[in-house]
């Protein structure tokens, strides 16, 4: 896993029916994704007649379906349902495309770590969970987390959503207030546009009784504008980790973890034996 160097998003390599596939990882999408071109030249998929089906979603392209089998996280999903529609707006905005979305179908079975504030992000989670909260709200239709969350004496409803680099909400939400708007590109499975947004005087959100989030400057937008999400803007300074139950219910926790330490640098031969000798070999400690 890695992050994004555009967005920021946090990217995994799968197997899609066998063949290596670079996927966002996004706990705000319901379903898995994959871009069209994707599918269709790389994989070859052969696409379920839909004709008889109701297909809903926010996007305003009506996707194709086709299934096949996830390999993620050591585990082998077959006959997975994937999405498969055009992820240009997406694209659009990632430093190296991406070819496809991993969605909450697939990720509610399996446990993650996304530890922003060391840059770490892997498969399975940590043995010890001192410090840790869950993070509270209640899981939608799709297995998407909707948290409650502090601005102050508000609270508010977000979007887990570790597919958005920012947090939005409504401006009377955020008890910061507003600092100023401007037009700014955003872009969705729907396209890219620009839209009018507010952006809020810094502050923090409270993720739990005494865990607060990194200093953040959302985004305000109308509601129109469908706000309402906990982006990874919130979590830099923090780990995310989701654990499901016994049950296979997701579990989301956030807390702080402790800066990784550089390792020390390796000790290096004195000026003296290094240098080479008059037959131009070192004298020294092999590199």
């Amino acid at each position: 896993m890695y992050r994004d160097a555009n967005c920021g998003q946090v990217l995994v390599t799968c197997l899609v029916n066998g063949v290596p596939a670079r996927l966002l990882m996004d706990t705000g999408a319901t379903h898995t994704v994959l871009d069209k071109r994707f599918a269709d030249e790389v994989l070859k998929v052969e696409y379920v007649d839909t004709s008889e089906m109701q297909i809903q979603g926010n996007a305003a392209e009506i996707p194709g379906l086709t299934l096949g089998e996830l390999q993620a996280g050591g585990a082998q999903l077959r006959g997975m349902a994937f999405l498969v529609m055009s992820l240009d707006g997406v694209n659009s905005m990632q430093s190296v495309p991406i070819d496809g979305i991993l969605g909450m179908d697939a990720m509610r079975y399996l446990p993650f770590v996304m530890d922003f504030a060391n840059n770490r992000y892997s498969w399975g989670s940590f043995r010890e969970m001192e410090g840790f909260v869950p993070l509270e709200g209640e899981l939608d239709e799709g297995g998407r987390l909707m948290a409650k969350v502090k601005s102050g004496k508000r609270e508010l409803v977000l979007l887990l959503d570790t597919g958005s680099s920012v947090t939005t909400m409504l401006p009377e939400q955020w008890e910061p207030g507003l600092a100023a708007s401007h037009r700014t590109p955003v872009a969705d499975i729907s396209g890219r546009r620009m839209i009018e947004v507010g952006v809020g005087h810094e502050g923090r959100l409270q993720l739990g009784k005494t865990l607060f989030s990194a200093e953040i400057t959302p985004q305000l937008l109308p509601p129109e504008a469908d706000p309402g999400l906990l982006g990874i803007d919130a979590l830099q300074s923090l780990a995310l980790v989701h654990k499901p139950d016994a049950s296979g219910r997701s579990r989301f926790y956030v807390g702080a973890v402790k800066p990784r330490q550089p390792k020390p640098a390796p000790e290096t031969a004195d000026a003296e034996s290094a240098a080479p000798s008059a037959g131009g070999q070192g004298s020294g400690a092999e590199p």
